[in-house]
């Protein structure tokens, strides 16, 4: 069966419509539905994906970051994806602390990070702030922004959206690795600040309600040109997370031990039937050093 994307690159989603899960079919209703009952994005006008987010505010001197105020990890966010003739006309990012909007209305554009075809770059007109989001599964997206560049303050965040499993739907024997990727935004002790791609595993044993948590090959790259700037083997984290019977909502302690960071990851199951994992990761350094981003993995 054929793997639909809940982001694709811009040369495809400017004819194409988007799905989330699998097959096709349907009319320009909003209450249209794909097998399974997963709304199918590109024919609708509006879809509102539940979410969880993590935020950091920062004033800054230029583009140094000068301070931070931590706002945590929420699990009422919401992504609402908006669209004329199949075509994505605005994104909105809302949690309890702010809202990131995109606009093509207002200019602002978007299209596929070089090097990176699954994944999507939102850039407003004035470059004052940018957002990535993956676009390789097939019921979630996730990924991180940053607004306020060079104004001095503004806000960090990360995000993890999708069609979430039903509690009673989720396994609750044997074990199983999910594989995936990560989406960040670090600051380090300097207030330097950039984004960042890399691994993740998780290996999941449903008996325990337990999940091991690892990233790997972290890199610090330029969203414009694909580049990686730097690797980051600093960055790469490990923890365990856990659930509770029949509650699709896993979260734990993690840490980043090679920069001595420390925080905490949350997410969720995606899909029917557990298919895919994801969820938001939210660490902290000294001063105004900090680690925020999204990450998704399937089985």
């Amino acid at each position: 069966m054929k793997k639909k994307e809940l982001f694709i690159p811009l040369s495809i989603l400017a004819t194409s419509v988007l799905f989330v899960g699998c097959g096709g079919g349907g009319s320009s209703s909003v209450k249209t539905t794909g097998p399974g009952g997963y709304p199918i994005l590109g024919e609708n006008k509006s879809v509102v994906l539940e979410a969880m987010s993590a935020e950091v505010d920062y004033t800054s001197t230029g583009n140094i970051a000068t301070s931070v105020s931590p706002m945590g990890i929420v699990n009422t966010s919401t992504t609402e994806l908006i669209f004329e003739n199949k075509v994505l006309k605005k994104l909105i990012i809302t949690t309890p602390h702010s809202t990131f909007t995109w606009s093509a209305a207002s200019g602002d554009s978007f299209g596929q990070v070089p090097n990176y075809p699954r994944q999507t770059i939102f850039e407003d007109t004035a470059a004052t702030f940018a957002a990535v989001l993956s676009g390789e599964w097939d019921y979630q997206t996730f990924g991180a922004w940053r607004t306020g560049f060079g104004l001095g303050a503004g806000t960090v965040g990360a995000i993890s959206a999708g069609y979430k499993t039903e509690g009673p739907a989720l396994p609750v024997v044997g074990t199983s690795t999910f594989t995936g990727k990560l989406l960040g935004a670090y600051t380090n002790q300097a207030g330097n600040g950039n984004f960042v791609e890399g691994m993740v595993s998780v290996a999941s044993d449903f008996s325990a309600r337990s999940l091991a948590f690892t990233t790997t090959d972290s890199n610090l790259y330029n969203l414009s040109n694909g580049v990686v700037t730097a690797s980051a083997p600093g960055l790469d984290m490990s923890g365990t997370l856990t659930y509770s019977p029949g509650v699709n909502s896993f979260s734990g302690a993690v840490t980043a031990p090679g920069l001595g960071l420390s925080g905490l990851a949350s997410g969720a199951f995606f899909g029917p039937n557990a298919e895919e994992l994801g969820g938001v990761f939210d660490l902290k350094g000294a001063g105004v050093e900090y680690y925020v981003g999204g990450f998704g993995a399937s089985q």
